[in-house]
């Protein structure tokens, strides 16, 4: 079990360095005539979202397990105040949730139609709802690792945020913004 939950914790590790990564780089202003810029921000929220969405799958599908929260809450955790802290999360991140299910099913992992022909955008949340979600994220897996005697869940990277900027620091000087 420990195995799976350190799986897990990488997963939404990545998920939020993804995460992270692309709300930096919305913050700059990259002068590109090309559009490449544009394509490679797209794909960043994209698989973001996608990284995000698998966080809160079923814990099943098709009788197939899934590495998602709600796996650790009904297959390993398994006690009821655990039970009613992931209700709890559920219920205080319904609305990033569904945005990010809503673009994952209809932009990420299919291409619904009728999405691309309205040419509108999917996924729109209550700005403040995103960092909500990962701090309860944060929350809620360190109350399972404590649980599980695991000890606590260490911090999201911090790293990641210096990293993004010093990148993007640079890209704009090749871009000559």
């Amino acid at each position: 079990m420990k195995e799976e939950f350190d799986l897990f914790r990488e997963h939404c590790i990545w998920a939020y360095e993804c995460w992270k990564m692309y709300q930096i780089m919305s913050e700059y202003e990259i002068k590109d005539p090309t559009g490449i810029w544009t394509r490679f921000g797209t794909i960043l929220l994209e698989y973001a979202f996608s990284q995000i969405a698998k966080i809160n799958d079923p814990d099943e599908y098709r009788g197939k397990k899934n590495l998602s929260l709600k796996y650790f809450v009904t297959h390993c955790v398994k006690k009821d105040n655990y039970k009613d802290s992931y209700k709890k999360f559920c219920e205080v991140n319904a609305e990033f949730i569904a945005a990010v299910k809503v673009a994952r099913n209809k932009v990420t992992a299919h291409s619904a139609l009728t999405v691309y022909k309205s040419g509108k955008a999917v996924g729109d949340f209550t700005m403040g709802q995103d960092e909500k979600y990962f701090d309860s994220l944060h929350e809620i897996i360190s109350e399972g690792y404590n649980q599980l005697g695991f000890g606590p869940f260490p911090d999201w990277p911090h790293f990641i945020e210096g990293d993004a900027k010093e990148f993007m620091n640079k890209l704009t000087k090749v871009f000559g913004t």
